[in-house]
């Protein structure tokens, strides 16, 4: 008879282990991103139209979104449904210049990473699962079409 797989380890709710996340998973896509060229990085067909310049924009305005919920902000978009919202941020970043949205989301997650620098620990309990889904989740969700697309590019 065969045991019973013992639980899964929860990490621990600590501002260091949130940090380390937010940081591994970003340090992860941004060596994926940091690996394409300009061309590839606005090259539409990652998520079906979607490029990996559209992917970064979409990242910066959920960055966005996660700071506003955390600091009681009206939190933009949040009337709408998420399709819609991703929508208009799709139409918002299309024809802006890739260093533009590189910026954006590269300072966006720098106020992120301050957010969650400022946290008490009971407000890093309260908001883990929000900077888990908004954040890390978010990066890995964004890294495997990536991925998938590149080993489908031609050589």
């Amino acid at each position: 008879m065969k045991k019973p797989a013992p639980p899964a380890i929860k990490p621990a709710h600590t501002k260091a282990a949130l940090l380390a996340a937010i940081q591994a998973d970003h340090d992860k896509l941004l060596s994926l991103v940091d690996s394409l060229t300009a061309a590839q990085l606005e090259q539409p067909g990652v998520i079906v139209d979607w490029s990996v310049k559209d992917i970064l924009a979409h990242l910066a305005a959920w960055h966005g979104r996660l700071i506003q919920r955390v600091r009681g902000e009206p939190e933009g978009g949040a009337d709408e449904k998420t399709s819609a919202f991703n929508q208009q941020v799709y139409q918002a970043n299309a024809g802006r210049p890739l260093t533009a949205v590189r910026a954006d989301f590269d300072a966006s997650y720098q106020q992120v990473l301050a957010l969650a620098h400022s946290l008490s620990p009971s407000k890093v309990q309260t908001w883990w699962p929000a900077f888990a889904l908004n954040i890390h989740n978010h990066y890995r969700w964004a890294s495997a079409p990536i991925r998938k697309w590149l080993k489908a590019q031609p050589k």
